[in-house]
């Protein structure tokens, strides 16, 4: 997976909240599904809050050719509000937990005829798909808020996570008085 993918995405988005098509959180996490599923080629796997290092990220991308995860998300969405520091610092504060995941193999429950679970031994009968995280993952937080919004702008955001080399914002600033938004991947 790309920084393209992700454009080609974050457009599917933007049209889709123009269109009028995404009323809650659950809905922007909807559409991304939805776009990734339509876009990314069969290697790709997108899981919907799996359990990763305690927490339960709103999506995660695996490539299951490579065996490795290409891409971690965490979603915000509130159009005519606006989020301060902290509001968003829980999100920001796993994400940076994930990025600490580097160099690291996880494995994550998927559902399917292949898999059972022997609950007599408390395990997967075949283990569970391994996937190694490497210093290519993207870690992104995704949001609609306000242009107000500390999440607007990658520069307004005063967290460690923000800085790393991996790190994605996917930021729709709306303008609900002047009835617009600006759609940006930072």
């Amino acid at each position: 997976m790309k920084l393209t993918d992700l454009r080609l995405v974050w457009q599917d988005v933007r049209l889709a909240y123009f269109d009028e098509r995404i009323n809650s959180e659950r809905a922007l996490q909807a559409m991304l599904y939805h776009s990734f599923t339509n876009r990314l080629d069969d290697k790709h796997l997108i899981l919907v809050e799996p359990s990763l290092a305690g927490y339960c990220p709103d999506l995660v991308i695996v490539n299951r050719k490579e065996k490795t995860v290409a891409c971690i998300l965490e979603i915000k969405c509130a159009p005519h509000w606006w989020h301060s520091e902290n509001d968003v610092v829980y999100d920001l504060n796993k994400l940076n937990s994930y990025a600490q995941l580097t160099g690291t193999i996880i494995e994550f429950d998927v559902f399917g005829p292949k898999r059972v679970f022997d609950s007599k031994q408390g395990r997967w009968m075949d283990g569970r798909p391994q996937y190694s995280v490497t210093d290519s993952v993207l870690i992104g937080f995704v949001d609609i808020a306000r242009k107000e919004s500390v999440t607007a702008s990658r520069d307004r955001m005063a967290h460690p996570v923000t800085m790393l080399p991996n790190f994605v914002l996917l930021s729709g600033a709306t303008d609900p008085d002047a009835r617009t938004a600006e759609f940006t991947i930072q």
